[in-house]
């Protein structure tokens, strides 16, 4: 009698292991899929309000955690890259610092006032590449009384002190608003002064990258999009917001997230019968074992 009941006991939690594990192997998870009006793979370009983008790079990631998405059990990353031909630059020029203009040294001058709307450049006057230009004189000068002296390269005598014998530095005055080349950008426009520098704007390409992964956003002409993965080797991207709208989330990010929440939904359950499985075929054994063990009279 007590075999008989551990057999139907058995055959009870066998068919409650298997028939969970059957379902196991019949269900499959919910797929993401979404209206993207972006999508590429590796090395594609797509426009937008007339700015081209390039999703450069899709791979997988390793060490990924799986996660959701197309990426299976690796994590799909990915770069997405582009030049903003008119990027805008400024610097600071420093009162008092040195810069190269017309291809000399000068000064920077900024006097103190109310309203400051100019600076000046006070030349600094090269020594050695004057004497290198003047073959009628030594290149270097020679000290006489505490003094530089420029020398005769005739007869090596002494022709006048270096003050007297150098130019007399020129100034050039540069007005907020003029053009001033500025370490390479001749288009370099001065756009504010203060007592303590002037600040200068050009315009220049920029190169810029945004990494893609899998629900991530980035930024697209000034609007919000995120990124999926269907599979290894494409990317889509999608609105966040509706058209016009910053607190509206679009249909496609809606059915994005309602896909991931029955992703989840699924898992859990998925699990549950997993537990089911196997804690059915272990009281299973369990019984059947001790139905059979030998019984002391």
């Amino acid at each position: 009698m007590q075999r008989r009941a551990a057999a139907i006991y058995f055959v009870f939690f066998l068919v409650i292991g298997v028939g969970a594990y059957t379902y196991i192997g019949m269900v499959q998870a919910p797929h993401v899929s979404i209206d993207a009006p972006i999508e590429g793979g590796a090395n594609s370009s797509f426009t937008v309000d007339g700015q081209e983008y390039t999703i450069s790079t899709i791979e997988e990631e390793s060490g990924g955690g799986g996660g959701h998405g197309g990426g299976g059990g690796a994590s799909i990353v990915g770069e997405l890259t582009w030049t903003n031909e008119s990027a805008r630059s400024t610097a600071d020029i420093e009162n008092g610092s040195n810069v190269s203009y017309q291809d000399r040294t000068w000064q920077v001058g900024i006097e103190n006032a109310s309203e400051i709307t100019e600076f000046t450049l006070h030349e600094q006057v090269n020594a050695t590449r004057v004497l290198l230009n003047d073959p009628a004189v030594e290149n270097e000068t020679a000290n006489y009384q505490g003094e530089q002296w420029v020398v005769w390269a005739e007869n090596e005598t002494l022709r006048e002190p270096l003050a007297d014998y150098l130019p007399e530095p020129e100034t050039e005055t540069i007005a907020l608003g003029d053009t001033f080349p500025y370490e390479g950008n001749e288009d370099a426009e001065v756009v504010s002064i203060t007592a303590s520098a002037a600040t200068v704007a050009w315009t220049e390409a920029s190169d810029n990258t945004a990494e893609l992964s899998e629900g991530g956003n980035v930024t697209i002409q000034g609007q919000t999009y995120f990124v999926h993965f269907p599979d290894n080797s494409t990317a889509q991207l999608a609105p966040v917001y509706a058209s016009g709208q910053e607190t509206e989330r679009s249909d496609a990010f809606a059915s994005y997230r309602n896909t991931l929440d029955r992703q989840d939904y699924f898992s859990e359950r998925k699990n549950g019968l997993w537990g089911i499985t196997l804690i059915s075929l272990t009281a299973a054994v369990i019984l059947l074992g001790a139905a059979y063990m030998p019984v002391k009279d």
